[in-house]
C-alpha cells in the first residue's frame, strides 16, 4: 500500500506539472533494478530515462520512468515487490513492467497473473522463458558461457586445470552460462574441472571472495579459472594472486573491472552494455503499449563486446556517459 500511494502522488505530481504544456497523457513503466547503488543499476536506469525522453518527445506524451528496488536482493525480495507492481499495474496506474528475473515458480506464476490482467512485462539480463513475460532482452548466456570457455582456452593453451565461479542455482542467466561453460568444455580435452570445481555463490561480493580464497588455498597446480559472476571485482584487491599467475577469463566490464584489466590479471573481458537493458525495454513497452507495436521476436539477444587494452578507454567513456 505504501508503494501505491507515493506511485499515485507522483502520477498526480508529473500530471501537475504537464498542465501547461497542453495535458499531455502521462504512461507510466516500472522498472525493478537490484539496488540502487551499483554502476550496473545506474546504467540500467540511464538508459530507461534516456528511452522515456525520447519518446516523451517524438510521441507527444510524458513518459514516466517508476524505479523500484526490493527490499532485500534475493528472491523473496523481488517476488514480493513484483506481486505490487502487478496488483498496481492491473489498476491501470501502470502501463509495463521491466525486470531482471530469478527463475522461481512463485515468480513466473506472478508474472502469468499479471500478463493474463493485461499488464505488459518484459525481462532483461535474466529471462524467465517459462512466463508470459512478452520478451527478452539481453544477452545469450549460454553463448556467452562458451566464449567463457573459449577466452580460458587460448590463456592456458587448451591443456590445464580449472575452476568455475558462478552465481545462484536458481538464477536463469547463470544457469544458461553454466550449461554453456560444460557443454563447450567438452571440445576441450586436456583440461580438466577440478574436484568442487563449481562454486555457486548467494550472489554476493563476499561470497564470490570466500569461494575464490578457497580455491586458491586448497587447490594445487590451478591454471585458469572462469569468474562467471563478476561482481567480485567490485571489491579492490579481491583477487588473492599476482596478475597473471592463474589465469582468468570474466564478463561484464563495469568500471572498478576494468581496473583489474588494466592491472593484467585477464586480458579481456566479455563486456554487457547495461546501458542497453533500460533503453530497450522501456522502448519496446512504449512501442507496444502506445504504438501497438509487437516486439519482432520473444528473444532478443545483445552482442557482447570484447574488451581489451585496445578499447579500454573507448568502454571506459561509455561509462562516463551512463553514470553522469
Amino acid at each position: 500500500m505504501k508503494n501505491l500511494f507515493v506511485l499515485l502522488l507522483l502520477i498526480l505530481l508529473v500530471s501537475s506539472c504537464d498542465e501547461d504544456e497542453g495535458d499531455k497523457t502521462l504512461y507510466v513503466y516500472s522498472l525493478v533494478l537490484k539496488n540502487n547503488y551499483s554502476p550496473q543499476s545506474k546504467a540500467i536506469l540511464k538508459g530507461a530515462e534516456d528511452a522515456a525522453i525520447k519518446y516523451s518527445k517524438s510521441l507527444g506524451v510524458e513518459v514516466f520512468i517508476d524505479k523500484k528496488y526490493p527490499e532485500t536482493e534475493d528472491s523473496a525480495g523481488l517476488e514480493k515487490l513484483m506481486v505490487e507492481l502487478v496488483n498496481t499495474a492491473s489498476l491501470g496506474l501502470i502501463k509495463g513492467i521491466s525486470l531482471s528475473c530469478i527463475n522461481t515458480a512463485k515468480l513466473n506464476n506472478i508474472i502469468n497473473q499479471g500478463a493474463v490482467n493485461g499488464v505488459r512485462i518484459m525481462t532483461f539480463e535474466s529471462d524467465a522463458p517459462n512466463s508470459l513475460r512478452y520478451a527478452y532482452f539481453g544477452p545469450n548466456h549460454y553463448e556467452t558461457g562458451k566464449k567463457l570457455v573459449q577466452i580460458i582456452a587460448d590463456e592456458i593453451n587448451a591443456k590445464g586445470r580449472i575452476a568455475i565461479i558462478t552465481g545462484k542455482e536458481n538464477t536463469n542467466c547463470y544457469n544458461d552460462r553454466l550449461n554453456g561453460i560444460v557443454e563447450e568444455l567438452k571440445k576441450f580435452p586436456n583440461i580438466e574441472l577440478i574436484e568442487n570445481g563449481i562454486r555457486y555463490t548467494n550472489e554476493t561480493s563476499a561470497s564470490a571472495l570466500s569461494e575464490i580464497n578457497d580455491i586458491y588455498i586448497n587447490t594445487t597446480n590451478l591454471d585458469g579459472i572462469i569468474i562467471a559472476y563478476s561482481e567480485v571485482f567490485s571489491l579492490n584487491n579481491a583477487i588473492p594472486w599476482e596478475p597473471g599467475k592463474i589465469k582468468i577469463a570474466t564478463i561484464d566490464g563495469f568500471p572498478n573491472q576494468l581496473g583489474y584489466l588494466e592491472q593484467g590479471y585477464f586480458n579481456s573481458i566479455i563486456g554487457i552494455n547495461y546501458y542497453n537493458y533500460g533503453y530497450n525495454t522501456i522502448e519496446a513497452l512504449v512501442k507496444l503499449t502506445i504504438e501497438n507495436e509487437e516486439p519482432e521476436n520473444d528473444k532478443n539477444y545483445f552482442d557482447y563486446h570484447l574488451i581489451n587494452l585496445s578499447n579500454l578507454e573507448e568502454w571506459s567513456n561509455f561509462w562516463t556517459n551512463w553514470l553522469n
